[in-house]
């Protein structure tokens, strides 16, 4: 699967394009699922000078549109469990007044949050959609921030919240939803999924990326 400013192209592993649509506004995330059944799509457009609307697709694996949905602001971050059965948004809405989305594949929104300052890199899904991993910012004060990771189950409820420090660069969760990493600055967070604190450790350089592994 491919995106370009306006279009989305499905292959095959032989290289033969099975599918492809075209996009209205400009397409901003896509994610497929693992067993190769379902697409989702985030486009965005700008309104005015500071605002932006988006729209949520979910197509199958043959190119067949399923559903399409606005969201609120611009698009950062798409996500979808292996069978499809949950799909995450992610949007910029504001300046710490982000929002996240959770649609089943039929289209219905199962719940929507709103949460403080996100980035793409700060939503991860667990393979099954259990769990959802957030790191946010959050005013605290005048001049500083707070970070904070947030779990939450497919049906919206926060079994857990933490504070992580000042900034948040990325989070990750394990594809059985046991582990969560976080990257705050410098520093790497990894919790167990009960809440733990399992280690922290101080890299030299700031965090901007990470992945996880089920069994290590």
């Amino acid at each position: 699967m491919v995106g370009t400013a306006n279009e989305v192209f499905f292959f095959d592993k032989s290289g033969k394009l099975l599918w492809s649509r075209e996009i209205k506004e400009s397409l901003a995330e896509l994610s497929i699922s693992s067993d190769g059944n379902y697409v989702v799509v985030t486009s965005k457009r700008q309104i005015g000078v500071s605002s932006s609307t988006s729209k949520a697709y979910l197509f199958d694996k043959s190119g067949n549109l399923l559903w399409s949905h606005e969201i609120e602001g611009a698009a950062i971050k798409a996500l979808i469990s292996s069978d499809g059965a949950y799909i995450v948004l992610a949007s910029d809405t504001g300046l710490y007044s982000d929002k996240l989305y959770c649609f089943d594949k039929s289209g219905d929104l199962l719940w929507d949050y709103d949460m403080g300052e996100l980035n793409k890199d700060s939503v991860s899904i667990s393979l099954n959609g259990n769990y959802i991993a957030v790191a946010s910012e959050y005013p605290s004060g005048s001049l500083w921030t707070v970070g904070k990771v947030d779990l939450l189950d497919n049906s919206g409820k926060i079994l857990w919240s933490r504070e992580v420090g000042e900034s948040i660069n990325s989070a990750s969760i394990s594809s059985d939803g046991n582990y969560i990493a976080v990257g705050s600055g410098e520093v790497l967070h990894f919790f167990y999924r009960p809440g733990m604190s399992l280690w922290t450790k101080k890299l030299e350089d700031s965090i901007y990326g990470m992945s996880l592994c089920s069994n290590r």
